[in-house]
């Protein structure tokens, strides 16, 4: 604590060299005479400013002196405890918040020390990761060039060996060339040597030759007018018509003799389908080529995917029917797919049927369809209409014309006798109507 003084210098009247220093204190008054002279001090002194004049007592002036100076001591006593308070206040206030940083320090370095052993540790895994990696990379690429190396060696082997082989078999096949040539070379002399004076050169032979050719040919074109005359009378005879004929079924159906409204075919025929979509029953409409694709693709027992392409799934569809349809296959383009009926005493056409008149699929009148007024239909015994199993086209009459359906794609429908995997599936076929 630092303390406030006033200092009074009096100088004696007498002599003018004696000098009195009074120097006031808070908690002391000292005085100090000249030459240490005795110093008096009465209760009360007057004092006479030369300048100001009267001086106030000093006792009084001491007093007041004294109760200033205890006033400012208790002032400063009162702000030295207001300082205090404040700075206790601001210790405890900064005590706390350095308490809080130190815990926030604290923490944020624990954090800091586990994400950097997490962080240590990621990259020690990831390096581990990296290194097992190129180390597994590194294996495969050396056994791939391993393999690579062997398969060329091999592959330069096989090549020798193969350039090797051909050598010898081109060098054996000249040989053997070389030999039929000679043996060729000695049959010419052999014949050409050995022949009688009029045939030992080839122009004499050829000479020849053609006199016997002349003589077999006349014998050719006799045997030709005989042959003519002979097809020419059973041409007569069958009103030319021959029943091994293939021809289409618009041309089978033509001028039939019917009884009861029924005529059996009587010649082998045939039906020209598209068989790139198939006609279901159940939607009464052509399922479309994406749909039949997958269709075929499903029943493939695993030859197709949904990866196939569609020329594969054409081919494999191809295949399977020349392999249903054996040798009735007469073109076997999927979009103009001609199939051969070999059995046309099978097929009776019914025409002027009654109304309520229904297709039938394996034996069983189909009560669900449209009804119809005429039907061309398989029978299980030949030239029995009591068989009829599986109607194949059916359809409306107006006279002399039936006219087959339903239709699509440009064509009519026609069902298989068995269905298509058994179902009353069919395909499109291209006659639109028949004439009777």
């Amino acid at each position: 604590m630092s303390y406030k003084s006033h200092s009074l210098n009096l100088w004696a009247v007498e002599d003018g060299l004696t000098k009195l220093d009074i120097d006031c204190h808070s908690d002391r008054i000292d005085v100090t005479c000249t030459n240490n002279q005795p110093v008096k001090i009465h209760p009360k002194l007057h004092l006479v400013d030369s300048v100001n004049g009267d001086i106030p007592d000093l006792a009084q002036k001491c007093h007041d002196i004294d109760t200033a100076i205890a006033s400012g001591n208790a002032g400063s006593a009162v702000a030295s405890a207001l300082v205090q308070t404040n700075l206790d206040n601001y210790i405890s206030v900064n005590d706390t918040s350095v308490g809080t940083l130190q815990s926030n320090l604290a923490t944020e370095t624990a954090q800091r020390q586990a994400g950097q052993t997490a962080d240590a540790t990621a990259r020690a895994t990831l390096k581990t990761d990296l290194e097992s990696k190129i180390s597994a990379e590194e294996s495969r690429a050396l056994s791939a060039e391993s393999t690579l190396t062997t398969n060329l060696a091999q592959e330069v082997t096989d090549r020798a060996t193969a350039v090797t082989a051909e050598n010898l078999r081109a060098t054996t096949a000249e040989a053997v060339l070389d030999a039929s040539i000679g043996v060729e070379r000695s049959r010419v002399d052999t014949i050409v040597s050995g022949a009688s004076v009029n045939l030992d050169t080839l122009n004499e032979l050829t000479t020849a030759y053609q006199a016997v050719d002349a003589s077999v040919l006349n014998q050719i074109a006799s045997m030709s007018v005989t042959i003519n005359t002979l097809v020419a009378r059973v041409n007569a005879l069958t009103s030319g018509t021959d029943p091994n004929t293939v021809i289409g079924l618009d041309s089978a159906v033509t001028n039939l003799t019917f009884t009861n409204d029924k005529a059996f075919l009587s010649q082998v025929f045939s039906i020209t389908f598209n068989m790139l979509d198939l006609w279901s029953s159940s939607l009464g409409s052509m399922l479309g080529w994406t749909a039949y694709r997958t269709a075929i693709v499903a029943g493939s027992s695993g030859a197709l995917s949904g990866a196939s392409t569609d020329a594969e799934v054409e081919a494999f569809l191809q295949a399977g029917l020349n392999s249903l349809h054996g040798a009735n296959v007469l073109d076997d383009t999927l979009s103009a797919y001609r199939l051969k009926y070999v059995d046309p005493e099978h097929y009776c056409l019914e025409v002027n049927l009654p109304a309520g008149s229904k297709p039938y699929f394996q034996g069983v009148s189909q009560a669900s369809l449209s009804d119809v007024s005429w039907r061309l239909s398989y029978c299980s015994i030949a030239n029995d209409s009591n068989t009829i199993y599986s109607t194949i086209l059916s359809g409306t009459q107006d006279g002399s014309q039936l006219t087959v359906l339903p239709t699509a794609l440009g064509g009519s429908v026609e069902f298989p006798v068995s269905g298509v995997a058994g179902v009353q599936d069919g395909y499109v076929q291209t006659l639109l109507g028949l004439t009777i």
